[in-house]
């Protein structure tokens, strides 16, 4: 065959991606998402420290996870983050922005002490952890979280009943939630940021609108059809995000 004279296609680029869980979950709470952003994206969903195999932070604080996380990171990439890895995601751009090529944070805030009913919900929370027994919490956060779907149900209960034997990292992933607050920090962020919540969990959207107001250039969707839970929820519709958000920031 000749020649045509015409350069075939270019491949397309490759987007190094780090996806950050909630808490109590693991880097496979991501899975739906993974599959739904397709080739391009180089792709890294490890656990966060103390989670599932992952071994426990030198402190239980969101800081000391950061720091764990960072040592890992060899150049800049695409940081998204889920509740408490959307803190830790946040973390990171504070800390070491010079890794950071995005910021996207889903269902999640810059601490959760910032208002008077926001600071009563975590001292109940506090308290709900510590006396509590692992099946009553996995069963009362499944509840809470997943609604009415029995297979995210499942998932959730699997995941926080794996700390029955952990109460020490189970009461430790919570002081790291509890005791962040990145809120006076904000303006210092200084990477393409993006914030997500679902449509289904009116408690985030307070948060949501603050975290956009906060952050310089921060831009705010809101993915009908999804709760807290949004990744596992709606993970064609966050991955179409995700891909228009990449694609914008490589831009700017």
């Amino acid at each position: 065959m000749q020649p045509t004279g015409i350069p075939d296609p270019p491949a397309p680029a490759t987007r190094d991606v780090l996806l950050r869980h909630g808490a109590f979950l693991s880097g496979l709470s991501w899975t739906p998402v993974i599959s739904a952003l397709g080739p391009g994206v180089n792709v890294h969903a490890p656990d966060l420290p103390g989670h599932r195999h992952a071994p426990s932070p030198p402190a239980w604080t969101v800081a000391a996870m950061t720091g764990v996380i960072a040592r890992d990171i060899g150049r800049p990439v695409h940081v998204c983050g889920h509740s408490l890895g959307g803190m830790v995601a946040l973390q990171l751009a504070l800390s070491a922005p010079h890794l950071v090529a995005s910021l996207t944070l889903v269902e999640s805030s810059a601490g959760t002490n910032d208002t008077a009913l926001n600071r009563s919900g975590t001292r109940l929370s506090s308290l709900l952890i510590r006396t509590l027994p692992v099946p009553a919490l996995a069963a009362l956060f499944a509840a809470d979280l997943a609604g009415p779907d029995p297979a995210l149900r499942q998932e959730v209960q699997r995941s926080v009943m794996a700390y029955r034997s952990r109460r020490e990292e189970l009461l430790g992933i919570w002081e790291a939630v509890a005791s962040f607050d990145a809120w006076p920090h904000l303006s210092r962020v200084g990477v393409p940021t993006l914030i997500v919540t679902g449509a289904r969990n009116p408690r985030t959207a307070p948060q949501a609108r603050q975290l956009q107001a906060g952050i310089p250039g921060a831009q705010g969707r809101v993915i009908p059809g999804a709760g807290h839970l949004l990744p596992q929820q709606q993970p064609v519709r966050l991955a179409q995000i995700l891909h228009e958000f990449w694609s914008a920031a490589r831009q700017t």
